[in-house]
């Protein structure tokens, strides 16, 4: 099943996915992310794919205007934690739930 949206942020997905990320950079990394500093050396872990206001409005919640992220955003950090990309995730961790369409 391949799901093409932009994810709608605040909804159970996207609070999942930023879960996830945040519980692989403590966990490996040791690395807060609520920390600006943090969010530089996350950066890097990406390997600069994404930009510094991008992970700032993920994980900082800044720009509370913007309502949906990019699938570009969500397969990048999906593919971080070690999926193939969003969808992969999103299949992967709600096998249970038939109907996906509200994450999006």
């Amino acid at each position: 099943m391949y799901f093409i949206c932009r994810m709608k942020r605040y909804s159970e997905a996207y609070n999942n996915l930023v879960e996830m990320v945040r519980n692989h950079c403590n966990q490996k990394y040791n690395m807060n992310l609520e920390d600006l500093g943090e969010l530089k050396r996350l950066r890097k872990l990406l390997d600069e794919r994404l930009s510094l206001s991008t992970l700032q409005r993920v994980f900082m919640g800044t720009n509370r205007k913007q309502q949906k992220v990019n699938d570009t955003t969500l397969d990048i950090l999906a593919q971080f934690i070690g999926y193939n990309n969003i969808d992969d995730c999103l299949s992967k961790n709600n096998e249970q739930n038939s109907d996906l369409s509200h994450f999006c």
